[in-house]
């Protein structure tokens, strides 16, 4: 797009991406070393969608204030086009293991970029039935290798994931979430009156990493609405080890849910607005924060999240249940073949298939579609001579 095709580092980024497709495409890798994998991807994919849906997208994608996945998704609807990003992550998946622009309308390939290594398979073969299990990070891809013949295809894997590992609300079935986009300030707002009482106490747990990247939760104090006073509960942390939190804030509840409070007593007499901000940098944030179980024990007010928005005034944050929904790509690759891509649906994190592969140049492609969450999951196959 901008020319850099030729550039070493670049062709060494894409290659890389090549050799190692089950990566966290939605964000970057903690993992210094590997942060030339997401460059790959993102040139390989940038490259993709211009070339399939032309220069007015790219113009529209790149104006948008989405990031990564969702920004893509936003500007498909933007165009009107039928295609959401899962549909379009797929035929890219697709597309980097055939690299054929004759097939179709052209989506299953690139025309400006030739690659000077392939996707090396998993290389599955036995004599007997097949049982392989597999991990996935969120929008990563294996291409699993089967040998010409006809089998009985079992495919299942769970169909929820966790936004935060190994969490779900303190209590109920609702919870408030930070959010986890990168470069934003999401936040969490409500008015409260305190002008009949003497003293004031806002309690909640919370719980959530926001890494070693310069994020933090705070919470802010407003009698006007426009200007915030930082509020100090007793569990914040005080000095920002990066130097950019204004005041007191949470950076970690090390894994449990915590609770916490902070002090009201100086806006009795008036009304208040409390604010909880969630501010991460413009590269790398960790899985946010979930808070659940508010109350005012002096307003004999509680909000458990159960009953919905409720009063809140919310940007960003959004209310869940603690899970995402987790879809699964499934396609049989024979390039060689009459019919070289067949789709296999999988619902509802489950299907069993007869499939008949022509060739010994076939592949499984099978691919994790989470959203939100960095967290990989797991399936489990099977593959039945017949």
């Amino acid at each position: 797009i901008l020319g850099f095709a030729a550039d070493p580092i670049n062709q060494d980024n894409l290659v890389r991406y090549l050799q190692n497709t089950n990566i966290f495409l939605n964000g970057w890798s903690k993992d210094y070393d590997a942060q030339s994998i997401h460059y790959g991807a993102g040139y390989l994919m940038m490259v993709y969608l211009y070339e399939r849906f032309g220069p007015d997208f790219i113009r529209v994608l790149t104006h948008l204030p989405d990031d990564g996945l969702a920004a893509i998704d936003r500007a498909l609807q933007i165009a009107h086009l039928p295609e959401r990003v899962n549909d379009v992550v797929l035929d890219w998946w697709i597309a980097n293991y055939l690299n054929d622009p004759s097939l179709e309308d052209g989506r299953y390939g690139y025309e400006t970029l030739a690659f000077s290594e392939q996707i090396i398979p998993i290389a599955l073969t036995s004599q007997q039935s097949i049982v392989y299990n597999g991990t996935l990070y969120p929008y990563g891809v294996e291409y699993l290798h089967i040998e010409r013949g006809t089998y009985q295809l079992t495919f299942s894997a769970s169909t929820t994931h966790e936004l935060i590992p190994q969490s779900s609300p303190h209590s109920g079935s609702a919870v408030w979430w930070t959010n986890n986009a990168t470069a934003s300030a999401t936040t969490l707002t409500r008015a409260i009156d305190l002008r009949d009482v003497e003293r004031a106490t806002l309690k909640y747990w919370l719980l959530g990493e926001a890494g070693d990247f310069g994020g933090y939760l705070h919470l802010l104090a407003s009698t006007n609405g426009t200007e915030w006073e930082v509020l100090r509960g007793a569990h914040m942390d005080v000095l920002s080890r990066f130097g950019n939190a204004p005041g007191p804030h949470y950076i970690s509840t090390d894994g449990i849910w915590m609770a916490d409070f902070v002090d009201l007593t100086p806006y009795v007499g008036a009304m208040v607005y409390v604010r909880f901000e969630y501010v991460t940098n413009n590269a790398l944030a960790d899985s946010g924060f979930f808070i659940d179980d508010f109350s005012i024990p002096e307003l004999d007010w509680a909000d458990d999240v159960e009953s919905g928005v409720g009063d809140w005034e919310v940007q960003g944050f959004i209310r869940t249940n603690g899970q995402v929904e987790q879809q699964w790509a499934i396609a049989l690759l024979d390039p060689t073949a009459n019919v070289p891509i067949q789709i296999i649906k999988a619902e509802g994190g489950y299907v069993q298939a007869n499939i008949h592969v022509a060739t010994n140049d076939a592949v499984l492609l099978v691919g994790s579609l989470a959203p939100f969450t960095a967290q990989p999951s797991t399936y489990h196959l099977e593959l039945k001579p017949s």
